[in-house]
């Protein structure tokens, strides 16, 4: 244990040593992330990054996910907003601190009993399901094609899944889709594994501090 906080401090004071007071030149920088097309939930996404000095920004990013087939509901579709914390411990690394937030709709079109279990009947009906949660990552960013950056990053943590009913009639009792988790209403605790890739465009000189 007194070996790995040594081997921590070391890594911290090492990277700290490493800055350069011109690593956050740039007042914004607006990104892009390739990465979101390769999620479970693929969409498209956007995001806006603010330097607060030369070590620190925060960024904010929002996805439209896709309208896209699912293994056991017709389809499904949503949005995502990630609000981020970054600071570079050196010229291309970085750590981060990120709240996910995700609302997706899923829609269903499947049999369900019905009045007491009194007859079967095939129905559409829709599940929304929020994620909430922290995550905590670390990445590099490749800085040598200025204006234009990349970054990659891998995030931890673990969320809230909140599951629940839409359109559906209260007389329904469900048939559970085979391999269907997370199907019946209820907060679930949610692993949040991220992994991303972003191109940067930076732009507007910040007045150092």
């Amino acid at each position: 244990m007194r070996l790995l906080l040594f081997l921590l401090c070391f890594t911290w004071l090492n990277l700290s040593a490493q800055e350069d007071d011109s690593l956050n030149t740039k007042k914004w920088a607006i990104t892009f992330s390739p990465s979101a097309f390769l999620n479970n939930l693929s969409g498209v996404q956007f995001g806006i990054e603010k330097t607060l000095n030369d070590r620190n920004s925060i960024e904010l990013e929002g996805a439209r996910i896709f309208r896209q087939p699912a293994n056991v509901a017709l389809y499904k579709e949503g949005y995502r907003v990630k609000l981020g914390f970054k600071r570079r411990f050196s010229e291309k690394t970085i750590f981060l601190s990120t709240i996910y937030f995700r609302k997706s709709n899923h829609h269903y079109n499947d049999w369900v009993w019905r009045f007491n279990n009194t007859f079967f009947q095939r129905i559409n009906y829709t599940k929304e399901r929020t994620l909430i949660g922290p995550t905590l990552g670390i990445g590099f960013i490749e800085t040598d094609w200025n204006p234009f950056h990349f970054e990659f990053a891998v995030n931890l943590g673990v969320g809230i899944y909140y599951v629940r009913n839409k359109d559906v009639p209260e007389d329904v009792e469900e048939v559970p889709p085979t391999w269907a988790f997370y199907h019946d209403p209820n907060n679930y605790p949610f692993p949040i594994i991220g992994i991303s890739m972003k191109l940067k465009y930076a732009f507007g000189e910040r007045t150092k501090s």
